[in-house]
């Protein structure tokens, strides 16, 4: 049963109760006494229905935020050719091409920024990714 059916049952029969015991007659006393115990009422039933109003509306809140949005996955597997190479004094590097995945890549900007390199001297100067330091963070490279 509702609160508010509940409340008004029990106000009915404390306000029968009350007007039965007593003797018949009706002074200023008994009038004053019926009128603060109806107020009583009347402000503990408004309270009740604020009371239940607002629950009502928590939970509304509650359901919107237990509801879990699925997070887009990111695709990890980077073009192949994309692939490249530099020879430098210390011999063939191999890397994944800055531009390229750029150009090629939707998801380039959230590659770590821990992996990035410089590869070359001076007017050779390649920007790009170490394979290797990928390969570690879960990215693949696709065999083109």
């Amino acid at each position: 049963m509702s609160r508010k059916f509940i409340a008004s049952i029990l106000a009915a029969s404390l306000a029968i109760t009350s007007m039965a015991a007593a003797p018949a007659r009706a002074d200023q006393d008994d009038l004053a006494r019926f009128l603060v115990g109806t107020t009583a009422l009347v402000i503990i039933g408004a309270a009740l229905s604020n009371r239940n109003s607002n629950d009502s509306a928590t939970v509304e809140v509650t359901r919107r935020r237990d509801v879990e949005r699925p997070r887009p996955r990111r695709n990890t597997v980077l073009p192949g050719f994309c692939r490249s190479r530099v020879w430098t004094r210390d011999g063939n590097v191999r890397f994944m091409d800055g531009r390229c995945l750029r150009q090629n890549y939707d998801q380039a900007r959230d590659l770590p920024r821990a992996c990035r390199i410089r590869v070359g001297e001076g007017q050779q100067t390649r920007r790009g990714y170490e394979m290797r330091c990928l390969r570690n963070r879960g990215y693949t490279v696709a065999r083109n």
